[in-house]
């Protein structure tokens, strides 16, 4: 029907596995939308020939960008631009359930970054409270050696006072 073709089809080509690729990008759409990208009315065809739709996240926009990433790409309206197959489709909604870099986005290094800390939450936790708990005993190794290194300060400078009177001592006993 209208509401699910690709544009080509639209224009009066056959469908291709593109077109098909483009029909679960709809239904995908839909699921996460809750109303088709092409809503039924007299223009309907001119609307999917032109590929005008709502953006996904303009239709919703809590929608996840990786998300509307995923359905831009399966609903684009060149043929080329889509997904090859529907395992490169199905591929790419897996990696955004398991939080991994999806191939319909383009990431800068640290969004990359932040997902893989995202996979891998329990151990980053577990390495940070090791290194916290590392620091705070350096930390406290620290104290220790400079209070153990005052107090030696303290004794010598005690010992040389001592001295000092000793010398100062024996010098009036003997009269110098």
């Amino acid at each position: 029907t209208p509401r699910w073709m690709a544009p080509e089809q639209a224009g009066g080509l056959p469908a291709t596995p593109a077109s098909d690729q483009f029909a679960l990008g709809a239904l995908l759409y839909f699921l996460l939308i809750g109303k088709a990208p092409f809503e039924p009315g007299k223009d309907v065809l001119d609307r999917v020939a032109a590929g005008r739709y709502v953006q996904p996240r303009a239709a919703k926009p809590e929608l996840p960008r990786e998300l509307e990433a995923i359905i831009l790409r399966a609903m684009a309206f060149r043929s080329d631009r889509r997904y090859v197959d529907v395992r490169a489709l199905r591929d790419d909604v897996q990696a955004w359930l398991e939080d991994r870099p999806v191939a319909a986005m383009h990431y800068r290094w640290w969004q990359r970054l932040r997902k893989l800390l995202g996979r891998y939450r329990k151990t980053v936790r577990t390495l940070a409270a090791a290194a916290v708990l590392l620091l705070l005993v350096a930390a406290f190794a620290a104290k220790l050696h400079i209070e153990a290194v005052e107090s030696e300060q303290v004794r010598t400078s005690k010992a040389e006072r001592n001295a000092t009177l000793q010398l100062a001592d024996r010098e009036m006993t003997l009269g110098l």
